[in-house]
């Protein structure tokens, strides 16, 4: 039989990792969770960082040889910074702009729009749309930043300042690598203080290399090893 590494998400929550490893029919199996894996296949198994921006996000550091997760709570209690947060600030947004609490933009009048001009629907979307939903509109967020938007760039700046206070957490060495990842990272990357753009490189491989690397290094050593 052949030896397999998964890497998933929730890997992290409670007995999962031990119940799968459990059952999985692989002659030895190890499950890892979906930013170890990102984090593997981003800097290869040397020092650095990696950080997920998408519908969610998640930050990942290995510093000597030690590695350290931030966020991945999902969306109701965590993932700030991330599209589905945006996404729902923007909404938030729209409504105190519709109730003149605070300053209306082209953002919002855009945005209302979707809705038919209409809160209450507005309302009747958010009742059961899930973080992807939400996410949706976060590419609407930084076009109209891009334009001058003082709405897009309030939560945009929000949003920046999520990420760095992440990434400061992290605590990373002044040479490492920094990589972002997910659908948002080449969006946030201009955005970024001059100290974490000094450290952006590209990632080397995706999260599928990443559990590819892993598994080699690890079974590989197991069977030296034995033998």
């Amino acid at each position: 039989q052949t030896p397999a590494i998964l890497g998933l998400a929730g890997a992290n929550v409670g007995t999962y990792r031990q119940q799968l490893e459990a059952i999985l029919p692989f002659s030895a199996s190890r499950v890892e969770t979906d930013a170890e894996i990102a984090l593997e296949g981003a800097v290869g198994p040397s020092d650095g960082a990696m950080a997920i921006l998408g519908t969610g996000t998640a930050y990942m550091a290995r510093k000597a040889g030690k590695s350290r997760a931030i966020g991945g709570w999902g969306f109701q209690v965590g993932d700030q910074g991330s599209g589905a947060r945006i996404g729902r600030d923007l909404l938030e947004q729209t409504l105190l702009a519709y109730d003149g609490i605070r300053p209306a933009s082209p953002l919002t009048a855009a945005m209302l729009a979707v809705f038919r001009n209409n809160p209450e629907d507005v309302v009747e979307f958010t009742t059961n749309a899930k973080p992807g939903d939400f996410g949706g509109f976060a590419p609407k967020v930084f076009d109209h930043a891009a334009k001058g938007d003082l709405v897009a760039n309030w939560i945009l700046d929000k949003a920046v300042a999520d990420v760095e206070a992440s990434l400061g957490a992290l605590d990373l060495a002044g040479n490492a690598p920094l990589c972002l990842l997910g659908g948002l990272a080449p969006l946030y990357a201009p955005r970024l203080s001059a100290r974490y753009q000094a450290l952006l490189k590209p990632a080397l491989d995706d999260a599928l290399g990443g559990a590819v690397q892993m598994a080699v290094r690890i079974f590989a050593r197991g069977s030296e090893v034995a033998q």
